[in-house]
């Protein structure tokens, strides 16, 4: 995780993103050295924020968020492509809130079994066989 942005959460900042400007959002004024350290990292910081996350074969998250861990994600609906809003990235909710009114897909992932941790997961198509078996972790809504 990027330190600045590690911090900035250890303070009860929360950091998210409209395009390429970064959103603080406090209970109280952010301390100076906070502010100054999102500042110097926000290039990396707008781009891990925005990079979507790991997609089973169904085009569907199937790990937490990189980030911050999270397990809800959210993506612009058919509907919001008119708009201008790009219907295909799946982001994720805690640390890319989406904008408000707009119409969105979501999907949150099942809690994580007791005593396991992804470590490291890499996006790959599951066989066929086992696609069968098994739903997707987590289905759009409309």
């Amino acid at each position: 995780m990027i330190e600045a942005l590690r911090d900035a959460r250890a303070s009860g900042v929360r950091v998210a993103t409209d395009g390429h400007d970064l959103l603080l959002t406090a209970p109280a004024k952010p301390p100076a050295a906070v502010v100054e350290a999102l500042v110097a990292q926000k290039v990396a910081i707008v781009e891990a924020l925005s990079a979507p996350p790991p997609l089973d074969a169904a085009g569907l998250p199937f790990t937490p968020c990189r980030l911050c861990g999270g397990r809800d994600f959210w993506r612009a609906s058919i509907v919001a492509a008119s708009e201008g809003f790009d219907p295909r990235g799946w982001r994720c909710y805690q640390c890319a809130p989406p904008p408000r009114r707009l119409v969105i897909d979501a999907c949150s992932l099942p809690p994580a079994a007791p005593g396991i941790r992804v470590i490291e997961a890499a996006a790959r198509p599951r066989p066929a066989a086992e696609a069968a078996r098994r739903p997707p972790p987590c289905t759009g809504m409309p």
